[in-house]
């Protein structure tokens, strides 16, 4: 029974029917009460100076993200094409964009995978990804603890998040220290599949275990932790560039429990482009500095067209120059990064 439930919580199905009804919820949450006259003038109002400011900080998010990711898959060998790597990356940000169940990652396995690299170390440069992410924003969370009074309704992601922390750093160690014990024992499970599929966990996992060495190497740690320091700040600066576009008197306290609140909501089940729940991030989060309703809806408006404009439109332009792009036959063999 409880297998089943399990199951079914877990499902596609489930977790998109999760999705728009929690974004429906946050969405009417977002929008009750609102003078949807203030929303429309504060928007028009809005100084195009500071947009196009905000969206060219996005663009460098964008180009940032990117980069570490190059800079993760180049550690082995620098045979795959920076363009490929790009046109992957957008292209999974628009499918997580639209998609439960981070359709987008897999996108982006598969696609590198055909142009050179191992499947497993794609997969080990996007945990690695997700946990030098899950640190910053641990370290950020620690930093508005420190500085302004924790809302209630963020206490909960909070424990969440520091439970992730421990355990994720848990499972590195644990994997780290007993590498031969985890690499043989999935060779002892894979061994009942038979042909091809026997090898295809250890090989596979040999190739993510080169992925987190790869990474360790002094300049390759250095060069991860730099750049995702710089996603974190530009995201930052864009929430700034948005107050001033908006003439929101705010201090930086305001950005930093703004995005702490989007990316916390981000999480949750939601609608395609996250509509709802990243509005209504923006309106709980700008309403502990006074914000009213309605101006911290049109912030979240402005800001969620600023953040997902690009996404779409690079991600389509991306997937038309995945479609025509030959694959590279040349494969990574995971025993290069060692």
């Amino acid at each position: 029974m409880r297998a089943a439930l399990g199951n079914f919580i877990a499902s596609p199905r489930t977790r998109f029917f999760l999705g728009v009804v929690l974004g429906f919820f946050f969405l009417a949450l977002a929008v009750r009460g609102v003078d949807w006259s203030e929303v429309w003038g504060g928007l028009q109002q809005a100084d195009a100076l500071f947009i196009a400011l905000a969206l060219m900080i996005t663009l460098a998010n964008i180009s940032i993200k990117i980069v570490r990711w190059i800079i993760l898959l180049f550690a082995p060998a620098r045979r795959l094409r920076t363009e490929d790597i790009s046109a992957s990356f957008m292209v999974a940000q628009l499918l997580n964009s639209l998609f439960p169940l981070r359709v987008g990652d897999v996108s982006r396995v598969t696609v590198m995978g055909n142009r050179g690299a191992d499947h497993g170390f794609v997969v080990g440069t996007i945990l690695i990804e997700k946990y030098l992410d899950t640190l910053a924003f641990g370290l950020l969370t620690g930093l508005a603890v420190l500085i302004l009074p924790l809302p209630g309704w963020l206490v909960g992601p909070v424990r969440s998040l520091a439970a992730l922390i421990l355990l994720s750093t848990l499972a590195i160690v644990f994997f780290s220290l007993n590498k031969s014990g985890v690499l043989g024992w999935a060779k002892r499970i894979s061994q009942g599949f038979g042909g091809r599929a026997a090898n295809f966990i250890p090989v596979n996992l040999q190739a993510a275990y080169s992925a987190f060495q790869s990474v360790q190497k002094t300049p390759n740690l250095l060069l991860a932790a730099t750049t995702t320091l710089l996603i974190w700040l530009t995201a930052l600066g864009t929430n700034q560039a948005l107050f001033s576009a908006l003439d929101f008197k705010l201090p930086f306290e305001a950005a930093l429990l703004s995005l702490l609140a989007i990316t916390a909501g981000l999480s949750l089940p939601a609608l395609p482009g996250k509509v709802g729940v990243f509005e209504y991030a923006c309106v709980l989060a700008l309403g502990q500095f006074g914000i009213d309703q309605s101006r911290a809806l049109s912030y979240g408006i402005l800001l969620h067209v600023i953040v997902y404009l690009p996404v779409i439109v690079f991600g389509l332009l991306s997937f038309q120059f995945l479609q025509i792009k030959p694959p590279d036959p040349v494969r990574i063999k995971p025993d290069q990064a060692e």
